[in-house]
């Protein structure tokens, strides 16, 4: 059984039961996710990484599958767990994926009420939870669990065919400013200065990010397991603004293992006293150009919607929305 995964208390509806999740069921939750969205497959090796990123004696995990009992079809999943960028120990994110095949059985229900009960169980406060906004079953679904939308974010994506090299900023050392924009590829990613300070970078910037829970610094370990320790980490790709001994603005971007033809724009972020001066602009402007060069088609990259300076950046670049999220909250009383 995978760590962090009791069995459930609740009974399924007949026909199905909820268990534990074995190692062996990646490959099948996986499929869940990929036949309800086509459009935004995961890899097996996704669900393992968010695992492992998990594993930390602070913050509580839980997974359970839903089985097909005549069959031992994986046909839906549940998780629970403090999200350790935005941590509070009685607040859960939550998530619920049953196969398309087999809504209208209440297994949706089911899963979401073992959930609650562990939260509850364990004097939670609240609990988080994402629905598309054109999935109009899940939308409703999550209303009548009790969640009320707080805020809205977009996925985006860039076509780079349509992109044409602009004109750069500065570049080298920046006129007047002492800037050095670079890669950590060019740093060293091994250096561990270099993956000190882009941890310090990360963790403070990533203080104004706007999210449902007040933001979070996580630990140096799950900064790396998060960056360094991803299959899709690519140090070229990771842009960063030197001042002196410094970090002060980055941006990321990241393979994804199942569209070998799109890299994924990651964390993007400034230091307070560094905004306004255009660096965040011009690693973002490096990095399509260097998408651009090595031949890859998309850029893809989220963005809240109470984040306007970023948003605007990435509209002059030209990303095209294409996924709308609802991001909500269920307060629990005691």
């Amino acid at each position: 059984m995978i760590p962090g995964s009791p069995s459930p208390a609740q009974p399924a509806p007949s026909g199905f039961a909820l268990r534990p999740p074995k190692e062996s069921d990646y490959e099948d939750m996986t499929r869940v996710q990929g036949r309800r969205y086509p459009d935004h497959p995961v890899s097996p090796e996704e669900f393992r990484r968010w695992n492992w990123i998990l594993d930390s004696p602070h913050i509580f995990r839980q997974r359970l599958v839903v089985e097909e009992s005549s069959t031992g079809e994986v046909v839906g999943w549940g998780a629970i767990y403090n999200h350790p960028w935005t941590y509070n120990r009685a607040k859960y994110a939550i998530e619920v994926a049953i196969d398309p095949g087999s809504e209208r059985r209440g297994l949706g229900r089911c899963v979401y009420d073992e959930l609650e009960r562990v939260a509850r169980g364990r004097k939670a406060i609240a609990l988080w939870a994402t629905v598309r906004a054109s999935d109009e079953r899940s939308v409703r679904f999550f209303a009548r669990c009790g969640f009320v939308e707080r805020r809205r974010g977009w996925s985006s994506r860039l076509s780079l065919s349509s992109v044409i090299p602009s004109p750069p900023g500065p570049s080298g050392r920046g006129e007047g400013m002492g800037v050095i924009f670079t890669t950590i590829a060019e740093e060293g990613p091994e250096r561990r200065d270099v993956r000190e300070r882009l941890f310090r970078l990360h963790s403070e910037a990533g203080k104004d990010v706007q999210s449902l829970g007040q933001p979070t610094s996580p630990s140096f370990d799950q900064f790396l397991k998060e960056t360094f320790g991803s299959p899709g980490f690519l140090p070229e790709g990771v842009f960063v603004a030197l001042v002196g001994a410094s970090y002060v603005s980055m941006t990321s971007l990241f393979k994804q293992p199942q569209e070998p033809d799109t890299l994924h724009v990651g964390f993007t972020g400034t230091l307070r006293e560094f905004r306004g001066k255009g660096f965040a602009s011009e690693l973002k402007r490096r990095s399509v150009d260097f998408a651009k060069a090595r031949g890859y088609r998309y850029l893809t990259t989220d963005n809240d919607s109470q984040n306007a300076p970023m948003w605007a950046i990435n509209e002059r670049l030209g990303f095209k929305t294409e996924r709308v999220l609802i991001h909500g909250e269920k307060g629990l009383r005691a």
